[in-house]
């Protein structure tokens, strides 16, 4: 399979596909086209026997910067609106959260900078987080005025640096920028010469037990599912 992206570069070594996510910053356009081109990638590399892992990394001080994961297709931009009672006009489209979890391979997510917003949304779907620390977490909220003529959105920012975000359980380790993708590379590549079929199985079962827990459950017993790695 051919990996050639415009704003998404993808190298493949030893088992892991080293994606780095070369978006310029404040142009719709081109955040867009590489939200586009990482659901692309993610369609690809579950069906790819070469990639185990996946080592998800941005540019200079930003790892990604955008207003949500959903990808929306030009036709799905003039066509396939939904409009709600209220009458704002929705999209439809795909997540690139749910494209991860279906590609059901370990995604480890190298933030070197600002993940702001959607970015901060694509770190926490991956499997590991591990921070530079000199990175930023940033939640956008956005805040109605109350008023009756006018009614505009005032955006806010929440953000936690990465030493507050492990404390919060949000990253599993804080580096420096300067080691961060040289550790990162290390436990993708260590992840990768493991066994990957139970990895697999791991995600599937975990993904399984989310989508059942408020379905199934008659309060009378539990079952625990106990995984082995074998070593190689």
């Amino acid at each position: 399979m051919l990996y050639d992206y415009r704003s998404t570069l993808v190298k493949l070594s030893s088992g892991v596909a080293f994606v780095k996510l070369n978006c310029p910053v404040g142009t719709r356009v081109v955040n867009h086209d590489c939200k586009r081109e990482l659901a692309d990638f993610f369609r690809k590399a579950r069906l790819d026997i070469r990639i185990k892992v996946v080592l998800l990394t941005g540019r200079g001080s930003v790892f990604f910067v955008g207003r949500d994961l959903w990808v929306r297709s030009r036709v799905e931009n003039r066509t396939r609106i939904v409009r709600p009672a209220k009458g704002r006009l929705k999209y439809t489209g795909t997540n690139l959260a749910d494209l991860m979890r279906d590609m059901g391979k370990p995604v480890i997510a190298a933030v070197n900078g600002y993940a702001m917003g959607a970015g901060k949304d694509l770190a926490l779907a991956c499997d590991m987080v591990i921070a530079a620390n000199n990175a930023q977490f940033c939640e956008i909220i956005r805040i109605k005025s109350a008023g009756d003529v006018l009614k505009e959105q005032i955006k806010a920012v929440r953000r936690e640096n990465a030493f507050e975000a492990m404390k919060m359980g949000q990253v599993s380790m804080v580096v420096s920028s300067e080691e961060l993708l040289t550790e990162a590379a290390k436990i993708a590549l260590a992840i990768a010469k493991s066994r990957t079929l139970s990895l697999d199985y791991a995600k599937r079962i975990s993904k399984d037990a989310e989508d059942t827990r408020d379905t199934v459950d008659d309060g009378k017993s539990s079952s625990v599912i106990k995984l082995t790695s074998v070593a190689e």
